[in-house]
């Protein structure tokens, strides 16, 4: 399977992804989360949900979301060079 960017998503990769929750009693909106895929169900992805903020509403678990919603995040070494004054 292929994310957002299309790039392959592989089991324990570090992801964001969007879910869609109640906002209201009427009303609701795509809200963005941090996780690690767990597994492959069908055409859906098994992320484990990890929370940053003291907010959220919901308890620790996994989601199934498409692949289409999701982005693998990537590590980056990012080089600076120290200046001496």
């Amino acid at each position: 399977m292929k994310d957002f960017l299309g790039n392959y998503i592989n089991v324990g990769d570090d992801v964001i992804y969007l879910k869609l929750l109640r906002t209201g009693s009427s009303s609701k909106r795509k809200i963005m989360f941090k996780g690690k895929v767990l597994d492959f169900k069908g055409q859906k992805v098994e992320v484990s949900r990890e929370y940053t903020n003291e907010w959220n509403i919901e308890h620790p678990g996994s989601d199934l979301i498409f692949p289409k919603d999701v982005v693998i995040l990537e590590e980056k070494e990012i080089e600076t060079k120290s200046k001496r004054l």
